[in-house]
């Protein structure tokens, strides 16, 4: 027997608005799926980077211990080491960043930070000179003459340049000349130089001194951090504290010790094989 189509039951309607809602429910469980991996991705050690908005503090590393190096050998030296050359002498100023590296006779101890003073923002001079024994003793000083602070720490790394162009081959040494505070402890504090900020190492040179016929220092090769290029110094320098009326008027009172002691900043007797002592930097009351 036909059925009679009135008594059929009628199909379910499909509005649009539900296939909306499906679609709406199924893009948003996409996006939070997609958002979880995005976030577990970076804290499972991603490496994409992330930016948080916040600028991460500077660390400092620690420095490295001092050195020191001994005599050079026959071979280091090669032939015609004592005697002046007859070709024209570089100035230092005109030696490149490779020659002024290949002066440092020992690099620095500190390691390079954001907060380092760089060569250029700093300007180096001698302060003071004393004898005892067959030693010299002056303070290196480094002032910063940028317009922003920066940092010192450790030993600086040194070197000398001759003025028969030699690059000398000292018996170095970093070391504390005036004690530490703690038997075997070598003190390196970080310091902190405003502009026109100081800070001193203390300086000796003995055992070999360069006399009368001998190739003397021009320049001292210093580095502040390990990997910087190394400023060229020509000592005594410009010391903020001194002008050259005070060396006259010394003259002119009868006391002659400031005026020897520029004489000897000025020549100083430094050779090819003196022994060479540098200590930390500290700071200066």
């Amino acid at each position: 027997m036909d059925s009679h189509p009135s008594d059929q039951a009628p199909a379910p309607a499909r509005t649009p608005a539900l296939w909306w809602t499906v679609a709406v429910v199924a893009a948003l469980v996409a996006l939070v799926a997609w958002w979880a991996m995005g976030r577990g991705g970076v804290g499972s050690g991603s490496d994409q980077p992330r930016s948080t908005g916040v600028a991460s503090p500077t660390v400092t590393a620690s420095p490295d211990a001092p050195q020191s190096v001994g005599e050079p050998s026959e071979g280091e030296l090669g032939s015609g080491w004592d005697r002046a050359t007859l070709s024209p002498v570089p100035e230092p100023s005109g030696l490149d960043a490779d020659q002024r590296s290949a002066l440092l006779r020992l690099d620095a101890t500190a390691q390079q930070s954001d907060e380092s003073c760089r060569a250029e923002d700093v300007a180096f001079f001698l302060r003071g000179f004393d004898v005892a024994m067959g030693h010299r003793y002056s303070h290196l000083m480094v002032t910063n003459t940028s317009s922003h602070t920066c940092t010192v720490q450790g030993y600086p790394g040194i070197g000398g340049y001759g003025d028969w162009g030699s690059t000398f081959l000292w018996t170095a040494e970093q070391r504390n000349l005036t004690g530490s505070a703690t038997s075997g402890e070598d003190e390196q504090p970080l310091i902190t130089l405003a502009p026109g900020g100081i800070a001193a190492a203390d300086l000796e040179w003995t055992g070999e001194l360069a006399g009368a016929g001998a190739e003397r220092l021009w320049a001292f090769a210093l580095q502040l951090t390990q990997g910087q290029t190394p400023a060229l110094f020509v000592p005594p320098g410009e010391d903020p504290l001194e002008d050259s009326s005070t060396w006259n008027s010394s003259q002119g009172d009868g006391d002659p010790s400031l005026a020897e002691a520029r004489d000897q900043l000025e020549d100083l007797d430094i050779g090819m094989l003196t022994t060479v002592r540098i200590g930390a930097w500290r700071e200066v009351d």
